[in-house]
């Protein structure tokens, strides 16, 4: 990547003496680390370097943890702004001029999406050593995934396994990916393990190869499959000449922090093969992540923690550059902080936070440690005292010149008005006449929602929004240009869409009843209003759900549902009473409860109390049904059911509490029964009704989901019976609709 010449230093601000202080683009290469508490200006330090790299030539790879970084998107500050706060607007403009910024987003339908398959098709092209620590990355990856501890011997024998799987597909000429490395473990299942046994024993190998199968399926799809590939010169090409790629891979629409590890993880490792692939003696890309400490953690071992320790060693010598940010010192392993070279410091106010940066400030300027050890507490926002012993002698106080382009914090609302383009690379099938407007590629097909019933509109229905004009002669096939709109928003009425397309309200109309016939869209209606929504997208806007929901992790598969099934078909008794019946399917199912924790004081036995307090201070949580409230109790025994009753202590409730995991699961990826939630109880009359049962104090209520199955048998005369399982331990269960009768 060629510099701008024109240019002789990054302007990160100004010192006390009001002279500008600027740092050679060379010195990118040794890194730069910008720490202080929220709100002292470390991430606004940041994004002026990041400012900076661009108006050098510097394409930039961002990771926002928190969606500070998408604002750089947002375009510049008008040149009034800019002279007021002493920023020359010439140089707006040329920021305005090179700059193309794309959000990409992870498991999401806003911005770019973007996937990463876990296992890297590209690893069998490192040589030697880098083959065996690109393998070794990758099985921690996929171990971290399905949730083991690499810390802990059964991570680290999985481990092990996954890496010598990899290592044979390599070896064997197999194609590399999640998918060939279910079948190559479940093939070696089929022969007890073979030589795999010997890193771990056979049955935990099996209870992972069974996690291992599930990995691939659900909402998680989304993020290994659905999107553009992962791939660096996907990210920092820009689409036309001329133009300074930054691409800001937004990681807030993942809310488990074992997916936000895996998506980190997977982008340094392409970066890390891109660069090997690319060397160069001068600075040719930024890569900057902010809030980093949850993935270096100083004792923990994340999925992406090695490739990251990796990237800060050896990434100056292939010409990447690398920038991270923290509010808590203590949080990052020290291993990794003595890569980077450059230091801005904001205000610091923890003795804990200062001890740990101490000996890095006694190195980098014995004379002045100690004041500034002093005066990081002081600092005002903007701030920071800047070290670096290659370019000055001496700490410099620096006051963070202004942003070019806005300070925002993005979520998904935002993301949605931004439209997604440009497209990092042109999709090859598209139209010649759609090359100005781009969308993503052509995205598979989403898995099969659960049929729901939804309100059909009668043919004699008045149109909510009337048609003023005859109905133009305009396609009714699915447009492209409509699914991208209706993908990039949770909902769109057809007065919102019309305009964007440019087309009349009655053919706009047309259009997205095209969509919903292929099953590309679903509406709903609010009033007399109806709304549309791209149901790929995994949200259900009808139930009001634009965010992941809290499910627990089924132990019953599908395969175990079929076999129960078989086993509880009826038959004839002696051949005379009753009818046969086979067994038709199994249906998944995840039914709501609310989550109420509270606090308790129980009291102690007699012997407890003449050694200590007459009292035991308790949290816990118990499980209650959203429409009659009765008290979920479950047992490895007899499964799930509902006590109106309960007697002693709540936190004498045997739940499912510590028995199955818990994650976040986008609701369009869940079968739910609907009225589960648009008929549920609200949370007053939920602690109301806990308060009655029980002697504690309520605390905050939330919802759950709990996967079961439906079991439908059928006899030869047509007729069904449905038996409803759990799905922790595959006991039935009588769960009673909405309403609460049988």
């Amino acid at each position: 990547m060629t510099l701008d010449a024109a240019r002789d230093g990054l302007d990160l601000g100004a010192d006390v003496g009001g002279e500008t202080v600027s740092l050679p683009t060379e010195a990118l290469l040794r890194h730069v680390m910008a720490l202080g508490a929220s709100g002292s200006g470390k991430t606004v330090f940041c994004k002026v370097v990041a400012e900076e790299a661009l108006l050098a030539g510097l394409p930039t790879i961002c990771v926002d943890p928190q969606g500070d970084l998408c604002s750089l998107a947002a375009g510049t500050l008008d040149d009034a702004e800019l002279e007021a706060r002493g920023i020359d607007p010439a140089r707006a403009a040329r920021f305005r001029e090179l700059a193309e910024v794309v959000i990409f987003t992870p498991g999401a339908r806003v911005g770019v999406p973007l996937c990463a398959d876990p296992v890297d098709p590209g690893l069998a092209a490192f040589e030697g050593a880098e083959r065996a620590h690109a393998v070794s990355r990758t099985a921690a990856v996929v171990v971290g995934l399905l949730g083991f501890d690499l810390d802990q011997d059964d991570g680290a024998g999985l481990s092990a396994a996954v890496d010598r799987a990899l290592h044979a597909m390599i070896e064997a000429g197999a194609p590399l990916s999640l998918a060939g490395l279910t079948d190559h473990l479940h093939a070696a299942e089929q022969d007890g393990f073979g030589a795999y046994a010997r890193f771990l024993d056979a049955r935990k190998l099996r209870t992972a190869n069974q996690r291992l199968a599930r990995l691939d399926v659900g909402a998680r799809r989304l993020l290994f499959h659905d999107g553009l590939p992962l791939d660096v010169e996907t990210l920092v090409r820009p689409s036309q000449p001329g133009k300074v790629r930054v691409a800001v891979i937004y990681l807030n629409t993942l809310h488990a922090q074992e997916d936000k590890d895996f998506f980190v993880a997977a982008v340094v490792d392409r970066l890390y093969g891109w660069m090997l692939a690319h060397p160069s003696a001068e600075p040719q890309l930024l890569f900057y992540i902010d809030e980093v400490a949850p993935f270096v953690p100083p004792v923990r071992k994340p999925a992406c923690k090695d490739g990251l320790t990796l990237l800060f060693k050896q990434a100056r010598k292939y010409g990447v550059c690398c920038v991270m940010a923290t509010q808590n010192p203590g949080d990052v392993d020290y291993r990794a902080m003595a890569q980077f070279g450059t230091w801005a410091l904001g205000r610091l106010t923890t003795r804990q936070d200062l001890k740990k940066i101490e000996p890095t400030l006694k190195s980098l300027a014995p004379d002045a440690s100690d004041a500034l050890l002093a005066k990081l507490p002081a600092l005002e926002p903007g701030q920071l005292v800047l070290l670096n012993p290659d370019r000055f002698d001496t700490p410099i106080e620096l006051r963070t010149r202004w942003l070019l382009t806005k300070h925002e914090t993005w979520g998904l609302n935002e993301l949605g008005d931004h439209p997604p383009v440009p497209l990092p690379v042109p999709v090859p099938a598209k139209a010649p006449e759609a090359a100005t407007n781009p969308e993503p590629e052509p995205e598979p097909e989403p898995e099969p929602e659960p049929e729901t019933e939804t309100e059909a509109e009668p043919e004699t229905e008045p149109e909510p929004e009337p048609e003023p004009t005859p109905p133009e002669s305009e396609p009714t096939s699915p447009d492209p240009d409509l699914r991208a709109l209706l993908s990039a928003r949770p909902s769109a009425t057809v007065k919102a869409l019309a305009p964007l397309l440019g087309k009349s309200e009655s053919a706009t109309r047309r259009a997205l009843r095209a969509l919903e016939e292929e099953g590309a869209a679903r509406s709903f209606r609010v009033g007399r209003t109806q709304h549309f929504f791209d149901p790929a997208r995994g949200l259900r806007p009808d139930l009001g759900m634009l965010e992941p929901v809290p499910c627990l992790v089924a132990h019953v598969r599908l395969e175990d549902a079929a076999a129960l099934g078989e086993r509880m078909a009826r038959s004839r008794l002696f051949g005379l009473i009753g009818e046969d019946e086979r067994f038709a399917r199994a249906e998944p199912l995840h039914r709501l409860v609310w989550q109420l924790d509270f606090e308790e004081r129980v009291e102690r036995s007699l012997l407890s109390r003449l050694f200590g307090d007459a009292h035991d201070e308790k949290l816990g949580s118990v499980y209650v049904h959203p429409h009659n409230l009765g008290v979920l109790v479950f047992t490895n025994e007899d499964g799930v059911r509902f006590d109106d009753r309960p007697t002693g202590s709540a936190s004498a409730v045997r739940d499912f509490d510590g028995v199955t995991e818990r994650r976040d699961v986008l609701p369009g990826a869940l079968a739910l029964e609907d009225a589960d939630w648009t008929e549920r109880r609200g949370e007053g009359a939920v602690k109301e009704s806990f308060a009655a049962r029980f002697d504690a104090r309520p605390l905050a209520v939330r919802p759950l989901f709990v996967p079961l199955w439906n079991l439908l048998f059928q006899t030869e005369a047509g007729s069904y019976r449905r038996v409803t399982l759990d799905g922790l331990v595959g006991r039935p269960v009588r769960w009673l609709p909405p309403g609460g009768r049988p």
